[in-house]
């Protein structure tokens, strides 16, 4: 049987990847209702005002050992912004169009979904 392949929710913006979210005025990212994947255009755009990380939120098959955040068996990530749950104990869940084949929900469940929309990707 072969290893599911899990989706990254803090890819960038190149190649292969797909726009799921756009980080709203508060500093929030509201996920939209389906990813977008991205063309040669839409890289281009994203990258036309600063750093298109800070501004959208991507999404790309998750790489494991081949990214600096894989800790050897996981993801690092969401366990660093599993530190900031107890901050966003009134926010409600937001349909998430990637949660099916998320690697921090395959990791967490749904405490990685309560602290996702406070990631935003240049930050990490």
């Amino acid at each position: 049987m072969e290893k599911q392949k899990y989706a990254c929710p803090s890819a960038t913006n190149s190649e292969g990847a797909s726009l799921f979210g756009i980080v709203g005025n508060d500093g929030f990212v509201k996920f939209l209702p389906h990813v977008v994947p991205l063309d040669a255009e839409l890289i281009k755009a994203g990258n036309n005002r600063g750093n298109p990380e800070a501004r959208f939120r991507y999404t790309n098959t998750c790489a494991e050992s081949g990214c600096r955040q894989w800790t050897g068996e996981k993801c690092g990530v969401v366990d660093k912004v599993l530190t900031l749950e107890s901050q966003v104990q009134d926010f409600k869940s937001q349909n998430c169009p990637i949660m099916n084949d998320c690697r921090w929900y395959a990791q967490d469940g749904t405490r990685a979904c309560k602290v996702c929309p406070l990631v935003i990707a240049d930050m990490i």
